[in-house]
């Protein structure tokens, strides 16, 4: 199963590597950020009917927009003491590279910027009696 991530990696670098960080925060925490290109046949393997169309959801920006640098460095500051606590990252580094490199790659890219990961959602049924 491939991951799914917000952003190609040699566009935004620095985005890139960031959500990765939080992507090892959270399965080190025990979160499964990828369970969503699973929900089909988990439902379908616990005796739900799965409707055949999942549903996806990718919240994007303009580039140059001060939001998208604005929603990930207050996701990254509240981040950061997990990610300190997880031996992932140093947070003189983490802050470093929030406040400068991904402030200046993100106001000074162009096209799209995302908001957020791929969201993934599933309807499902339960089988009449």
């Amino acid at each position: 199963m491939a991951s799914v991530t917000a952003t190609p990696a040699g566009r935004q670098p620095v985005l890139a590597a960031l959500l990765a960080l939080f992507t090892s925060a959270f399965e080190r925490s025990g979160a499964w950020p990828d369970i969503g290109a699973e929900l089909y046949s988990r439902m379908r393997d616990a005796g739900l009917q799965p409707d055949p169309r999942p549903l996806a959801e990718f919240v994007l920006c303009s580039a140059g927009d001060p939001a998208a640098y604005r929603r990930w460095a207050l996701f990254a500051r509240s981040m950061l003491p997990k990610i300190v606590e997880y031996g992932l990252g140093a947070e003189e580094e983490i802050r470093h590279s929030v406040e400068h490199d991904l402030r200046e790659e993100l106001l000074a890219t162009t096209g799209l910027v995302p908001l957020s990961w791929l969201m993934i959602g599933q309807w499902a049924r339960v089988p009449a009696q």
